[in-house]
Order: structure tokens, then C-alpha cells, then sequence
């Protein structure tokens, strides 16, 4: 049984919310597409003003994510057929071996310092 998304929040996909902002450079009211499309009015005012870095991506603060979503399931999907396997994994395991895949692949990453 996986994961079962309770929220609505962020439902409205990438296409609508492209049409959104299109909408609004051709003279539209925000409040007015907002109604239209279900958009939350902040999101597309933040979207408009080009205060968002990653538009269209879950928002994630600060942090921006080192693996694509593709990659990230196939690592997900490889975990979980190891915990299969009776094999469980700690938290602090499963980070170190998305670091080492991460420093292997030479992708981007932040690294840590621990004091």
C-alpha cells in the first residue's frame, strides 16, 4: 500500500498554471484567472512577479532537489526491493547511500558538515 495524498495543495499541474501566467501577460486580472483556473491568488501573484526560482515545482524552500524525480523513484523503487529482501534500512543508511550515488553520478550536492 503506498502513500495517499490528503491535500489538494499544488494539484493544479504545470500546464495550468503556464495558461495562468500567460493569461495574466495578456491583461487579465489575477483575481479574475485565480477564479478560472482554481489557482490559489498568491500563487500566481508570486508566479507573475518572478519571485519563484523553480516555477512549477513542489516548493521546497530553501532547498532545491539534488536527483530528478525520474532518478529519485528509480533509488526509491531500489530500496524498497532491498527492505523486500528483509534487508531494512535506517533513515541515516538511506542517506548515505543516496550521497555516495549522488558523489558517484558527479551530480551537484550539497555537502553537510557535521560539528
Amino acid at each position: 500500500m503506498g502513500y495517499k495524498r490528503t491535500s489538494k495543495k499544488g494539484c493544479y499541474g504545470k500546464d495550468s498554471l503556464q495558461v495562468a501566467l500567460l493569461s495574466i501577460a495578456d491583461g487579465q486580472s489575477i483575481r479574475s484567472v485565480a477564479k478560472q483556473t482554481g489557482i490559489p491568488r498568491q500563487t500566481l501573484q508570486r508566479h507573475s512577479k518572478g519571485q519563484v526560482r523553480f516555477p512549477g515545482e513542489q516548493d521546497l524552500g530553501r532547498f532545491r532537489p539534488v536527483f530528478s524525480p525520474q532518478f529519485e523513484q528509480q533509488l526509491v523503487d531500489k530500496l524498497i526491493e532491498v527492505q523486500n529482501r528483509f534487508h531494512g534500512l535506517s533513515l541515516e543508511e538511506v542517506r548515505k547511500i543516496a550521497f555516495e550515488v549522488a558523489v558517484r553520478s558527479k551530480i551537484e550536492h550539497p555537502s553537510i558538515q557535521r560539528l
